[in-house]
This record gives structure tokens, C-alpha cells and sequence, in this order.
């Protein structure tokens, strides 16, 4: 059984572009936060977790976790993560995140 996400701290928003290096800080919840990730755009977005240098990967040959157009995802990032990235293969995305704790 699931429980839901418990929001904890302020949304970040980031415009993900066709640019390696959009990236956004996210506050430190530790092992097993739980990141509610939101593509308000037409465009596919890949966002990846790390560090400050992280750059999200898109396209076909090793990709990033792909957020769809309209789509809404829950993920847990790696605790050792403090900046999330995002790409898109063209155009941009308004991407938003949300962090808290549950499943």
C-alpha cells in the first residue's frame, strides 16, 4: 500500500531547453525523498539528478528519465543529489518540482 506525498518545501521550477546546462538547486531531504516532477509543456523533457554539474541527457542513445508532455511523475532521488537537470530534443519545457516524503 501507498501513502501519499506529503509536500515538504517550496516547489522550483526550471525551463528546460535544447542547452546542457539548465539546471536547478533542490532542498535536502535525504535518502528516499520523493520528487513530484510536472512537464507543463508540449515538448518531451528529460531531467536527471546529481550534483551542480549535472546536465541531463535526451535524445535516443542513452537517455534521461523522460517526463511526456502533460505528464505528472513521482521519483525518488538519489540522496547524495542536490540539483536536478533537464534537456529537451527541441523548443523548450516549463518543467516543476515538488519535494516531500511517502510513496
Amino acid at each position: 500500500m501507498s501513502t501519499p506525498i506529503k509536500i515538504q518545501a517550496s516547489g522550483v521550477y526550471l525551463q528546460a531547453t535544447t542547452s546542457t546546462g539548465d539546471r536547478v538547486a533542490m532542498p535536502g531531504y535525504g535518502a528516499g525523498a520523493q520528487v513530484l516532477a510536472y512537464n507543463d509543456s508540449a515538448q518531451l523533457a528529460f531531467i536527471a539528478f546529481g550534483s551542480i554539474d549535472v546536465a541531463a541527457v535526451g535524445g535516443t542513445s542513452a537517455p534521461d528519465i523522460p517526463i511526456p508532455p502533460g505528464a505528472v511523475m513521482a521519483l525518488t532521488r538519489p540522496a547524495w543529489a542536490t540539483h536536478v537537470s533537464g534537456i529537451t530534443d527541441a523548443d523548450s519545457a516549463d518543467l516543476y518540482f515538488a519535494f516531500g516524503e511517502g510513496a
